[in-house]
């Protein structure tokens, strides 16, 4: 029995990540595949799965909304990466029973090319909260997958009305997070706010700015603290170039951010993003999956346009819809008028403890597929 993964973004690469290491806990000798269709799936190394191809990122980091976008990957080799994949898929789909597809209705489309493993799909980039299937692609889910595992009970109801074999047992985005009780940066009683500029491309022309939003607070007041959850797809040095403009640079290996006019100014600077969620009172997000994470644990996002196609005025308003009252868009890029909203919940809100899942969304999906393979 082996499984092939296929994944399309740095979140879904996460979701896969969870579900493999659920599947290794139970079955450790189970071949495991990966393809990360977006970026290098980092996440996967970390689970000590090494991917089988390391895609170079594209202009929209996998997140085609517009035509604009889509000439620009088209002109950056999307169609031969695409080739690639499917040939992978090809080869690595002959070994396996079963594929598990995280990523929206593209990914599976294109884990079903010269594939006829049982499909499991976990479409994570829609939910009837803020962005419906459209009927082809409900056509096209249920043609194409035996399982399905969608983000919330309200998407899953929907899909099975249109006859799919939908289930819904939780969010493995929340899974495997482990928050820490000691060794903290900082006290209870001290303010912080936490970064999460994003993953991908843009991410680097969002903290830029997120620093003079950063300038702008602390000239308010400069007792707060700042800490930057750097995800494992940017580059250190790309992110010291795209801040070199401003007062703040890059010292390594301290992974800390100094400002240059008083180098008693600190941004801290970490890659486990539960230590961001647990430290933090409010967090500025750009992202995706971290501001997910991070409202599902209690903690109030302040989010505003960014620089990219995963940080639109459009996306953050979808994204108000399915995370609610903890996410806050601010529609100005006013930086007096985003410091000062961020100032305004940063004294609204307390510390809160964080809540970790009491079950595992991973294990119970694991062993659904499971069940699925071992059916026929």
């Amino acid at each position: 029995m082996a499984i092939l993964f296929i994944s399309n973004g740095f979140g879904e690469d996460q979701i896969a990540s969870n579900l493999i290491n659920s599947l290794k806990k139970s079955y450790p000798s189970t071949p495991i595949y990966a393809i990360p269709l977006v970026g290098e799936g980092s996440e996967y190394i970390k689970k000590g799965i090494t991917p089988l191809i390391k895609t170079k990122p594209l202009p929209s980091g996998g997140f085609i909304r517009s035509p604009i976008s889509l000439f620009k990957d088209l002109f950056s080799g999307m169609l031969l990466q695409h080739i690639k994949h499917i040939l992978l898929i090809k080869k690595y789909a002959k070994l396996c029973t079963a594929t598990v597809c995280v990523g929206d209705v593209f990914c599976l489309t294109i884990s079903s090319f010269f594939n006829k493993t049982k499909k499991v799909f976990l479409p994570t980039a829609k939910s009837n909260l803020f962005m419906k299937h459209s009927k082809i692609e409900l056509l096209l889910i249920k043609k194409l997958a035996r399982l399905v595992f969608a983000r919330d009970q309200a998407t899953t109801d929907s899909l099975k009305e249109a006859g799919i074999n939908s289930f819904y047992d939780g969010n493995p985005m929340f899974d495997g997070f482990k928050f820490p009780n000691e060794n903290l940066l900082f006290s209870k009683n001290q303010k912080v706010i936490g970064v999460a500029p994003g993953s991908k491309q843009e991410a680097y022309d969002n903290f830029a700015y997120v620093l003079k939003v950063i300038n702008k607070i602390i000239e308010k007041d400069s007792e707060i603290h700042f800490l930057l959850g750097k995800a494992k797809s940017l580059n250190i040095n790309k992110l010291a170039k795209a801040i070199r403009h401003t007062n703040w640079q890059i010292l390594e290996p301290e992974n800390i951010i100094i400002n240059s006019n008083n180098p008693e100014l600190k941004i801290y600077i970490t890659e486990d993003f539960s230590s961001v969620i647990a430290e933090s009172n409010v967090l500025i997000g750009l992202a995706g999956t971290a501001n997910e994470q991070a409202v599902y644990f209690g903690k109030p996002v302040i989010c505003f346009k960014g620089f990219g196609p995963q940080s639109t005025k459009k996306r953050f308003r979808e994204q108000k819809k399915l995370l609610g009252d903890l996410l806050f868009f601010i529609d100005n890029h006013s930086l007096n008028i985003i410091a000062d909203k961020t100032l305004f919940l940063l004294n609204k809100f307390n510390k809160k403890q964080t809540i970790q899942p009491q079950t595992s969304a991973s294990d119970s999906i694991t062993k659904q597929i499971l069940n699925l393979i071992i059916a026929n």
